[in-house]
């Protein structure tokens, strides 16, 4: 028998209701959670109380090595993600101690333990285990929605890297942007224009348009509240009715959003293997604690390992090139 699961949401007066429904139960419980817990990190992110965003690192990394050396503080900074939590980026433009990568080989990159165990887990937020990780520019911002890869415990992945550079032509070439000037949607992000910053900033300007509130998930324009349904009781009923529109291109965030005349693309290849092996587990396991001051119960569900690095230090570049010039068609109808 064909049935969905779900929850109805009504406009602030009630003349309008709808079901937000889903074939999956699973799915249903995590959206209606995730709906609520939404509201809560708006409340929190807009009070005067301690910053959820503040934690240790030595919490979630063990260990930390770029180029055989260990990390500081100097080389990572910190923001709080409203599902995956407390994120790391490592190299970032704000880094006072750059990382150059000198030398190509799984010695000569970053290498990570992590901890994943689920005791901090929500379990009706996320249903997986483990860690998400996203390689990008240092001056773009992080999607871990959009893009990235999860890391599985008891296991070391190993992330072998290729740079590659695409240059388009713009102008009467093409349809792409050099910096995004020229594009009709505010950057909510200050960082870099890239495609997927200019189309989560269309959808964030349409949601205070329409909604009256900000999104959680994306920056705030000054003076603009987060979405929080003590304060906005219809907001989830506009979300959703926006979201279809957004998915759906009616709001024209995917046809405003030009791709960029240059680009960096960094293409992954992955290798995996068990970490750490059944004959060294009993004394990895317990320098790990001691190091860390901290019990490992679960063992193998508790930790994983991180290697990135480059492949070869030289890079592929693709550009454009007009096969014939406004001056040559000019010339060859003379």
């Amino acid at each position: 028998k064909d049935w969905k699961i779900g929850f109805q949401l009504c406009n602030q007066n009630k003349s309008d209701c709808f079901y937000q429904t889903y074939s999956s139960g699973v799915d249903a419980v995590r959206e209606w959670y995730r709906f609520h817990y939404i509201n809560i990190l708006s409340r929190r992110r807009q009070d005067t109380s301690p910053s959820l965003e503040e934690d240790v690192l030595g919490k979630f990394i063990f260990t930390c090595r770029f180029n055989q050396d260990s990390c500081n503080e100097a080389n990572y900074s910190h923001f709080h993600h409203p599902m995956y939590g407390n994120c790391y980026t490592f190299n970032d433009k704000n880094s006072s101690n750059l990382w150059i990568s000198s030398v190509p080989g799984v010695n000569n990159g970053l290498s990570l333990t992590l901890r994943t165990e689920q005791n901090d887990f929500i379990p009706l937020l996320s249903t997986v285990t483990g860690a998400r990780v996203m390689v990008h520019e240092r001056d773009e911002p992080a999607f871990m929605d959009d893009a990235g890869f999860n890391l599985r415990p008891g296991v070391k992945t190993s992330i072998s890297m290729s740079k590659e550079a695409v240059d388009r032509l713009g102008g009467d070439y093409g349809d792409c942007t050099k910096n995004g000037s020229e594009v009709p949607v505010g950057n909510l992000y200050n960082t870099t224009y890239t495609q997927q910053v200019c189309i989560h900033s269309c959808f964030q300007e349409s949601m205070i348009k329409e909604c009256g509130c900000a999104y959680i998930f994306y920056p705030r324009p000054e003076g603009v509240e987060f979405c929080d349904y003590k304060k906005h009781n219809s907001w989830g009923y506009c979300y959703y009715k926006l979201q279809d529109a957004f998915s759906s291109d009616r709001l024209g965030c995917f046809t405003k959003c030009r791709k960029p005349c240059s680009v960096t693309i960094y293409k992954l290849s992955a290798s995996y293997s068990q970490w750490p092996s059944v004959t060294s587990q009993d004394w990895v396991f317990q320098m790990l604690s001691r190091q860390n001051n901290y019990t490992i119960k679960n063992k193998r569900d508790g930790v994983a390992k991180l290697n990135i690095f480059f492949k070869e230090l030289n890079y592929k570049s693709n550009s454009e090139s007009p096969s014939v010039t406004m001056v040559t068609l000019l010339s060859n109808l003379g």
